[in-house]
């Protein structure tokens, strides 16, 4: 400062002196004079705001020096902290492993000082873990807490970590995990359209309202996409706890569904990842999609890391169709039928009794709407009893030009056709695949669960997988069709049969809607003695079956497999019937028949009673079904490799049968007590401990339980110390209690144990629980009373109550 003060001197001097040289006589140097002292005041200046400028610098230099040196030691001395005081333990050895430092939670965990002692003398387990093995990270226990050791050879330090508070973050990071879902109403525009603008108004207020009270009480959060798909987005932890109380709202809508008379299902698909949202997003409309493909009614959980979880929907065959369902299909196929000349009507290849069934009920109600209409099939490619059916439907007058070949289809039928699929909705069983590139305008009735291979882009599609056959839907759409449709008895007769035939004489997926279906044939007079013409067998089929039942072999006790010898082509009805016969075998639950139906392709038919759910089994080699009914083609000649897959799935279902360990996280009546380990079935187990009512017996869990019952045995003798502790203030006094009497003596009202108490604590300042007060039988006059005190059960203490007149 005072060095700038000096040259502003000089400057104000030397402009000073400049100004005389307008006094000179001579112009020249007085321009010269007043010219040079200018020029040095401006270098003057010029050098002083340099100098201002540098100075400046240097100052905004060491101010940052400054701040870094000190942010510098605010790390260092955080790192110091963190070092001395995290919760991660911190020993440093020598080569002799002799401790030379540990800080605070060291010395907090092993409660002695440690510097300057051997390490195998302080904790011999920890010392022998990472002497013996220095890669690995042992698990040791230090005064009961679970430890775990990093030891890093090249630096001499050893890292402790306490596992609970690991765990403890571990948890919570798991709990945190993001989920995205949707849920989809099933078929919720053909529903709303059977309604009047009110109901549907009052309707979708009400599933809105039902489904919205569940997500708040998980606090998810619900977003409304459209009348029928919803977005759920929440986290992991209260998912659980919507999965462990099996998703409350399916129930609930299925019940405002029943007052309605209406079928109120919800498809949903949620993913739970810490994948970016939009991967997410994108699982989870795929989870979606497989739930609709598995017929719908259910809920898939995807979450990473863990098998695929599914709720909702019924893994058993029952009745959850409601006649809306069919009249809703019925006006649609009317109106369809109205916007063309032709129908056509195709079954699926290799046509059944069902199949047939089905595609005569659509051809009678073409008929009664006056269309021209055929049935397409292949009489080359059907099964034994629909060749005996075509036969006598040939014989009949009214029956000789019913059926059309494709080839004949393709010449005669313009695009103005409506193409009718029955019993089947996939590429895979269409007579052709031409069929619908040539007549883009179709419509499918059928009652197998939706495939991967489904067809795209129908006019509409009524699927309804827990219908027993297409023929009882198409009867059932028959009922309510307009116009109305007549039936003769030869043709309630074969529609008959097709419900026969796929219910194995109504012992499987039968529901009081067959029933019906079959009684309404009745009424039209079907025949049931002409049914069991129409599907009896020859000598050579039956000779064929009790032959090749020989060749059954069990596994595992309850599944039966019959293998077709190689040399012999058989048909796929022949592989049904092997497969339904086996099911007759004593404590066979079901049954599969493996046999070639060409040179390049394997035929299995698989059938089942009560929970056996063969469609899955089936869906593993491409195919699919019902629950109990199911089929599958594989491309190959190899019988044994198909066998061999067969088996090795079956092992993976029946893992449910294995034995394993769990720790009881509560009593279980007849199981065992809370914190003991019992040996169950594996599919058991797996239930206590996704419903948290157990914990896989493995070597971690087991050693948490003994750290446990460890920790329990401590605090169990403080908790007796404590109370003889107490025992000792308790015991010897006595208290006062005043009360009312009447001429007798007698007490006006009862003592009881929280007035003993009350007077207790107010005369000794010693809270009781009167809880654990023991009074005896009957205080009803003055007098001195004994009172004892449960305080643990080992330790009583007792004092004396001296109940004396107010």
């Amino acid at each position: 400062m005072k060095q700038k003060l000096t040259l502003l001197n000089i400057i104000l001097i030397i402009l000073f002196l400049s100004l005389f040289g307008i006094f000179f006589s001579d112009p020249f140097l007085s321009i010269l004079f007043i010219t040079q002292g200018l020029t040095l005041t401006v270098v003057l200046v010029i050098r002083i705001l340099l100098k201002n400028q540098q100075e400046s610098q240097i100052t905004r230099l060491e101010n940052r020096i400054k701040t870094k040196n000190k942010q510098l030691q605010q790390k260092k001395e955080i790192s110091s902290h963190i070092l001395y005081y995290h919760s991660v333990g911190v020993l440093m050895v020598d080569n002799d492993f002799s401790i030379i430092y540990a800080n605070k939670v060291a010395f907090d965990l092993f409660k002695i000082s440690l510097e300057g002692k051997q390490l195998d003398m302080v904790h011999k387990e920890l010392f022998e873990g990472i002497y013996k093995h220095p890669d690995n990270r042992p698990v040791v226990l230090i005064n009961g807490k679970k430890i775990e050791v990093n030891y890093i050879p090249n630096r001499k330090t050893i890292y402790l970590s306490n596992v609970d508070e690991k765990e403890t973050l571990r948890q919570k990071l798991y709990d945190e995990t993001p989920f995205i879902g949707y849920l989809e109403l099933d078929q919720i525009e053909d529903t709303l359209n059977a309604l009047e603008r009110v109901e549907r108004t009052e309707l979708l207020s009400d599933i809105l309202r039902i489904i919205e009270e569940w997500a708040q009480s998980y606090q998810f959060e619900l977003v409304s996409l459209s009348e029928k798909l919803m977005m759920i987005l929440g986290y992991r932890k209260e998912l659980k706890l919507a999965m462990e109380e099996g998703f409350t709202f399916l129930k609930a809508l299925s019940e405002l569904g029943k007052d309605k008379d209406l079928i109120l299902t919800v498809s949903g698909g949620i993913a739970i990842s810490g994948i970016p949202f939009d991967e997410l997003s994108e699982l989870a409309d795929s989870t979606l999609d497989t739930a609709l493909s598995r017929g719908g009614d259910q809920i898939i959980i995807s979450e990473e890391g863990e098998m695929v979880k599914y709720y909702g929907g019924n893994p058993q065959t029952s009745e959850r169709r409601t006649r809306i369902s069919a009249r809703i299909h019925a006006q649609k196929l009317a109106r369809n039928m109205a916007d063309v000349k032709t129908v056509l009507i195709s079954p699926h290849t290799h046509a059944d009794a069902d199949a047939l069934g089905a595609a005569l009920g659509v051809y009678k109600m073409a008929e009664a709407m006056k269309k021209k209409v055929k049935i397409l099939l292949d009489p080359r490619d059907v099964t034994v009893s629909v060749e005996r059916i075509i036969d006598i439907m040939k014989q009949e007058g009214d029956f000789k030009e019913v059926f059309i070949t494709l080839q004949e289809a393709t010449k005669t039928f313009s695009s103005d056709t409506l193409l009718v699929l029955v019993d089947h909705h996939s590429e895979g069983q269409l007579i052709s695949t031409e069929l619908t590139q040539i007549y883009q305008r179709y419509v499918i009735i059928d009652h197998h669960r939706k495939l991967d291979d489904a067809l795209k882009n129908p006019m509409f599609i009524y699927l309804e997988p827990y219908a027993s056959s297409a023929t009882e839907m198409v009867v059932e759409m028959m009922k309510v069709f307009q116009p109305s449709v007549p039936l003769s008895p030869f043709e309630a007769t074969v529609l008959l049969s097709g419900i026969i035939v796929d219910t194995n004489n109504f012992m499987y997926r039968t529901s009081s809607r067959t029933y019906e279906a079959a009684a309404l044939l009745r009424s039209y007079g079907a025949d049931n003695f002409k049914v069991k013409n129409l599907l009896r067998e020859s000598v050579d089929v039956i000779q064929q079956k009790a032959y090749y039942l020989t060749l059954a072999k069990v596994y595992m006790g309850r599944y039966s497999v019959v293998v077709i010898p190689e040399k012999n082509i058989v048909d796929r009805t022949l592989l049904a019937k092997i497969a339904d016969e086996q099911l007759n075998i004593n404590y066979i639950e079901a049954s599969f028949t493996i046999g070639k139906i060409s040179d390049t392709m394997v035929g299995v038919s698989a059938r089942s009673i009560d929970r056996i759910n063969v469609q899955s089994v089936m869906e593993s080699f491409g195919g699919g079904g019902h629950l109990n009914n199911a089929a599958a083609q594989v491309e190959t000649s190899d019988l044994a490799m198909v066998k061999n897959k067969l088996i090795k799935q079956l092992e993976r279902e029946e893992t449910e049968g294995e034995k394993m360990k769990v720790i009881l996280l509560k009593d279980l009546k007849g199981k065992g007590k809370k914190d003991e380990i019992i040996e169950v079935a594996s599919g058991y187990g797996n239930f206590l401990i996704t419903s948290k009512a157990a914990l896989k017996a493995n070597d971690e869990n087991i050693d948490d339980l003994n750290a446990k019952k460890e920790q329990e045995k401590v605090d169990e003798l403080k908790k007796k110390a404590d109370a003889k502790i107490l025992k000792e203030r308790i015991d010897f006094r006595a208290v006062k209690l005043s009360v009312k009497t009447g001429d007798n003596g007698k007490l006006y009202a009862k003592i009881n144990t929280k007035m003993v108490a009350d007077t207790f604590k107010d005369q000794h300042d010693i809270e009781l629980d009167k809880r654990k007060l023991q009074l005896p039988s009957k205080i009803e006059s003055i007098g001195t009373y004994t009172i004892k005190v449960k305080i643990h059960k080992d330790v009583e203490a007792s004092f004396e109550l001296m109940v004396v007149e107010e």
